[in-house]
This record gives structure tokens, C-alpha cells and sequence, in this order.
């Protein structure tokens, strides 16, 4: 039989208080609204970068508007395509025309921890689609890309059924993105 450490003994008996699920509960909320407002500032700074991203964003219409986010009461931000960017519109749902959102804290904690990705979290019923599903998946195709710039490579191979490879010029743009997202990290906390 498996031991458990002191630490898990400790977790186990403070998850019988009351007071625990709502701590615990508040803890993944704010852990999330800091999560999606790191993906609005990905998407701005991956999507000023990337030819791949440029070349999925040029069969878009301008500002469609759509929303990340968790069931039944946020943390969501909404998202709108500008030009040939994708522009963090704020926190809130904001007259999206597309939402993706996770049915409940633990299936967005599952995605955002990444534990799972959105594909698989859609497959498992983790996650609903809201508007238009070839939309959709439109989006999901830039989170993708989003992830691959972002994600160091043993996270991505746990993630995607293939993951990507890049090749030199493109660890040149992840650089890039990586100098790029300081600023819109900051400009989306502050």
C-alpha cells in the first residue's frame, strides 16, 4: 500500500473544515483571472510576431470579438481581432460573438495548469463552445500556436498528439515574443 507523506495526511484532514472549499475555491479563481489575462497578453504579443499566426488571423473578419473563460461565474476575458492582431479588449464577457468556457473551475485548472490541452479538454467534455464551431476552432488553431511559442518543449509533448517543432528563425520570434510579452504583462496587471 502507498504511504502517504506528512504534508498529504495534513491536506487530507484540512479538506474536512469548511472554511478549505472556499479558500481553496478563491485561490483557483484568482489563479485563473491571472492565467487568462497572461493568455490576452500572449495573444497580443504572439500574434505581433508570428507569420504563422499572421497567416491564420488574414482569413478573419476584422473585429471579431470572442471570450476565454470558466462557468458559472467567471474569471473571462475577452479578445478582438484588430487589424492583423489580436487585441485583450479586458476582463468580463464584452459582447463576444464566440465563447470558449471551462464548465468549472477544476476542468480550466486541468487546461491552464497544463495539465491537458483545449483540444482534449473540448473532447472530454471539460469545455463549451458558444457560437459558431468552425469559428471555433479557428481560435483554438491560434491557441496553439499561442502554446508552442510559449510552452517549453516537454510540456508540448504531453500536450499535442504531435508537437511542433521549431526551427531556428522561429526560436528567433519566440525570443522576440518572450522580450514583447514583458511589456504587455504589465500593461494588462496594471
Amino acid at each position: 500500500m502507498l504511504e502517504l507523506t506528512r504534508f498529504e495526511k495534513t491536506m487530507i484532514s484540512a479538506r474536512k473544515f469548511p472554511v478549505w472549499r472556499r479558500m481553496e475555491t478563491k485561490a483557483k479563481r484568482v489563479y485563473l483571472a491571472m492565467a487568462l489575462r497572461t493568455f490576452g497578453a500572449a495573444f497580443e504579443a504572439v500574434t505581433a510576431s508570428s507569420k504563422e499566426c499572421e497567416n491564420e488571423l488574414s482569413q478573419w473578419e476584422e473585429g471579431r470579438r470572442f471570450a476565454l473563460g470558466v462557468e458559472p461565474s467567471g474569471p473571462y476575458i475577452t479578445l478582438e481581432k484588430k487589424g492583423r492582431k489580436i487585441r485583450m479588449i479586458g476582463t468580463g464577457l464584452k459582447e463576444p460573438v464566440l465563447s470558449i468556457v471551462f464548465k468549472n473551475l477544476d476542468s480550466a485548472m486541468m487546461v491552464y495548469t497544463t495539465y491537458m490541452g483545449v483540444v482534449q479538454a473540448t473532447a472530454e467534455n471539460r469545455a463549451v463552445i458558444r457560437g459558431d464551431n468552425g469559428k471555433a476552432m479557428e481560435v483554438i488553431r491560434v491557441l496553439e500556436i499561442i502554446m508552442t511559442y510559449l510552452l517549453p518543449g516537454f510540456i508540448l509533448r504531453k500536450n499535442f498528439r504531435t508537437a511542433p517543432t521549431l526551427s531556428a528563425p522561429q526560436y528567433l520570434v519566440m525570443l522576440r515574443i518572450y522580450v514583447s510579452l514583458v511589456p504587455s504583462l504589465v500593461k494588462t496587471f496594471f
